[in-house]
């Protein structure tokens, strides 16, 4: 048996609390962008996401705002482990699907600018653009969306002043 194996048997038992539990403390950008390998194997986010998404919408798993922010999440950082597998069609439908609207929190801020920046490596621009300035309506000192979208008008062509702002 492997941690993988044995994660997704219980995240086909565990209630809506345990696995938000799970998501708030399970993931970690930092460690699934640099794929970190542990003394018990390769651990499979992308599969974890898979399951409770599946769960969802089975209607086994009816997760709060926060939880359906933090599996959002975790579908925007486990494609740092995906190699071959087509995760950007998998990111935009579950992204459209259960992501909450944004709100003048911290956790919607960092959903929305994490949304903006993988729709940037995307070459989906006017979508980045749109979520970080969202984030910046709600959230006007959030430095994060004001730096990502600086990045993001600096490479485009006549939009320089208007990054610098």
């Amino acid at each position: 048996m492997t941690i993988n194996s044995l994660m997704s048997d219980l995240l086909e038992v565990m209630n809506e609390n345990e696995i938000e539990n799970f998501l708030m403390n399970a993931l970690n950008k930092r460690d699934m962008k640099q794929g970190k390998n542990y003394s018990i194997g390769r651990i499979d986010y992308w599969g974890y996401m898979e399951k409770i998404y599946s769960r969802t919408k089975k209607g086994e798993c009816n997760l709060t705002q926060a939880g359906r922010a933090y599996l959002c999440l975790g579908f925007l950082w486990a494609r740092y482990q995906e190699n071959g597998r087509d995760s950007s069609f998998a990111i935009h439908a579950v992204l459209e699907d259960i992501a909450p609207e944004i709100e003048s929190d911290l956790l919607m801020a960092k959903l929305y600018t994490e949304w903006g920046i993988w729709a940037g490596s995307e070459k989906k621009d006017s979508l980045a653009e749109e979520k970080f300035l969202a984030v910046i309506k709600h959230n006007p000192k959030q430095l994060p969306a004001r730096t990502e979208i600086g990045r993001l008008l600096s490479k485009q062509k006549g939009r320089e002043e208007e990054a610098e702002k």
